[in-house]
């Protein structure tokens, strides 16, 4: 189930997930489908400049696309269990400013799929509660089968179902 609120960083309507089995094709009608991700900056995560470190980035937006994908159903563990690698094939990320110990933050992803084979996460982190644009990230990955062949198998291809080029928007992120 679904329900359309305003997202409080951005006061635009956005999709509110309620179920793990949800679907992208239940989203029929909505013009996004985008995931909000909060944290908080830990001390260990800053480098000796105490700000956060470069790479730190990259596991907030592997986590915020893991709780992403929970969203549509798709559960990352359960799918490395079976054989199935969803894997990171390029990331590109533009730093806007840094982050400090105890900065609270939010990573917005959504998802749209680049061809049979690719999927593009496209994500954003905001400092709250001014929501200034810390980094923006596109994400390139797809899944392996058991032999480490490229495949969306039928689950995935369900589960993925709406994210199409055509059914799926992506969110311009103010520079």
């Amino acid at each position: 189930m679904s329900s359309n609120t305003k997202d409080p960083l951005s006061n635009q309507d956005l999709v509110t997930l309620n179920s793990g089995n949800l679907k992208a094709s239940d989203l029929s009608g909505t013009s996004t489908h985008e995931h909000c991700q909060e944290f908080e900056v830990r001390d260990y995560e800053c480098d000796m400049a105490h700000v956060v470190n470069n790479a730190v980035y990259h596991n907030y937006l592997e986590h915020a696309r893991h709780e992403f994908l929970k969203t549509i159903g798709v559960d990352f563990g359960d799918m490395a269990r079976r054989g199935i690698g969803l894997v990171v094939t390029r990331i590109e990320a533009d730093f806007k400013s840094s982050l400090v110990s105890g900065d609270k933050f939010v990573v917005r992803t959504s998802m749209t799929r680049k061809g049979r084979l690719r999927l593009q996460f496209n994500q954003s982190i905001h400092r709250l509660p001014d929501n200034r644009l810390m980094l923006t990230a596109v994400v390139t990955g797809t899944a392996l089968n058991e032999r480490g062949r490229p495949e969306i198998s039928p689950d995935l291809e369900r589960a993925f179902d709406g994210f199409s080029p055509a059914n799926s928007v992506t969110k311009a992120t103010p520079d």
